[in-house]
């Protein structure tokens, strides 16, 4: 059975930017979701979380759009919707927690899709990792990491779509 990981939106914005320390990671993931290596979830709000790469400016180019269009319609994704039960469960880990809205809304969305991680690229989200209260226990939570063994570039580098930078 392939593990089943949890990325918040996050983890598709650093892959898209290609130059935040995380980048590399985060494009590994992805690809390890697209070769059918993992199981890769998210929720159906990371849609409207990754519109623009820079978040002051919130106008892009067609060229931009037509990218992250493309990488949030990949049929590698799993997508769950908010329901009742995932809204509960946000509003539940929020007041635990004293975690905000949109991050509880992820890990609540990881909880129900039984996730054994969350990769997000928020720091200290992840001091609240496998966490437990009354009502609820948090799942893993973890930077993003290398899901393969990274590989050397031969020939051609990968690159990241936006910056075309090689990563």
């Amino acid at each position: 059975m392939k593990r089943r990981i949890y990325a918040c939106s996050g983890v598709f914005i650093s892959h898209l930017k290609g130059t935040e320390p995380e980048s590399h990671a985060c494009t590994d993931i992805l690809e390890a979701a697209r070769e059918g290596s993992i199981e890769l979830h998210t929720s159906w709000v990371t849609i409207t979380e990754v519109i623009a790469l820079d978040r002051a400016r919130l106008r892009r180019t067609p060229d931009h759009q037509r990218i992250v269009t493309e990488l949030m319609d990949s049929a590698y994704i799993v997508y769950s919707a908010v329901d009742q039960i995932v809204a509960e469960k946000s509003r539940t880990i929020s007041w635990d927690f004293q975690i905000k809205t949109h991050d509880a809304l992820h890990l609540a969305t990881a909880i129900v899709r039984k996730c054994e991680v969350v990769y997000t690229i928020d720091g200290p989200l992840t001091s609240r990792s496998g966490q437990s209260s009354n009502n609820i226990q948090l799942p893993k939570i973890l930077l993003p990491e290398f899901i393969r063994e990274p590989s050397l570039p031969l020939g051609e580098p990968r690159t990241t779509p936006l910056t075309r930078k090689p990563i």
